[in-house]
């Protein structure tokens, strides 16, 4: 056959009795081939919800917290570790001042104490100048093994001011000349960083006075 078609009784009468050509439809192709009748539809389907993911506005606006949090982070973050030097320098310079402030005042006369007026230095030194931290506390140097890295007291300094004062007032430094048996002794030390002045870490304030030698009674 020329065409597609099935055999009936009925159509063209010019036709042999029985053997009349009529053409399948699509549908009845379809049910022969084994597949169910169905209308022709896109097989593309469109959601008119929002697709999954972010917006460029929502990344945007995601970024910008994201660097934030980490700005205030790393800010806490700094300011902690700026606390900890500061307060390493403040344990250290209360440590110099301290051990300055005894040797004055424990010197055997007002004289020898008077002698410690207008002594410091940068970095500090003990009074044979012998770099502190290395010192033996005699003039020499201690072993190496005990010295304090090199470097670690560079930044520090320290000064001693020492005044006579009156009993009345021993905080205001009398003026020259002026006689008095107590001393108003003045330890500072100060902590200079780098490209900057020197600052003020402590100052220890002590009064000391003349003790006359004891003679008993008659």
């Amino acid at each position: 056959m020329g065409a597609a078609g099935r055999l009936d009784a009925r159509g063209d009468p010019a036709a042999p009795p029985f053997f009349r050509l009529i053409p399948w439809s699509a549908v009845e192709l379809e049910r022969l081939n084994g597949y169910e009748p169905h209308m022709m539809t896109s097989s593309h389907h469109f959601d008119s919800t929002p697709a999954g993911g972010f917006t460029l506005v929502e990344a945007l606006v995601a970024i910008s917290m994201t660097a934030l949090a980490g700005s205030v982070l790393l800010l806490g973050v700094t300011s902690s570790l700026q606390n900890a030097d500061e307060a390493y320098r403040q344990t250290v310079a209360l440590g110099l001042a301290q051990q300055l402030m005894d040797e004055v005042v424990g010197s055997s006369s007002i004289a020898e104490i008077d002698a410690y007026n207008g002594f410091g230095s940068t970095p500090p030194v003990d009074r044979w100048g012998v770099p502190l931290g290395s010192e033996n506390g005699s003039g020499g140097q201690r072993h190496a093994n005990f010295r304090v890295p090199t470097g670690l007291l560079d930044s520090f300094g320290r000064n001693v001011r020492v005044s006579r004062v009156a009993p009345s007032e021993l905080t205001v430094p009398l003026s020259a000349g002026q006689a008095s048996d107590y001393r108003l002794v003045v330890v500072r030390v100060t902590y200079t960083a780098p490209n900057t002045p020197a600052r003020e870490l402590v100052r220890l304030q002590r009064v000391v006075a003349k003790v006359l030698p004891y003679e008993p009674l008659p």
